[in-house]
């Protein structure tokens, strides 16, 4: 089973995309994969700063996969 999250807008809402994925693997337990792709960018806490401690996030995914876009040379 795969569920995707577009647009879902982790630089304003980090803390409820750890609920969200906290509370999606008590559901499925421990013997599903769970992961996430995600960007190389800076993920902002609710104080609007950047997050400096992510552990959370792993201890309920089992991989995260960082995505790089390359633009072509001007």
């Amino acid at each position: 089973m795969s569920v995707r999250l577009f647009q879902f807008d982790v630089k304003v809402d980090l803390a409820n995309l750890l609920l969200l994925l906290q509370e999606l693997r008590e559901k499925i337990g421990d013997d599903k994969i769970l992961s996430m792709d995600t960007s190389s960018g800076v993920y902002n806490g609710p104080d609007g700063n950047p997050s400096s401690d992510m552990s959370e996030f792993g201890k309920v995914l089992d991989f995260i996969t960082i995505m790089v876009r390359c633009s072509p040379l001007p």
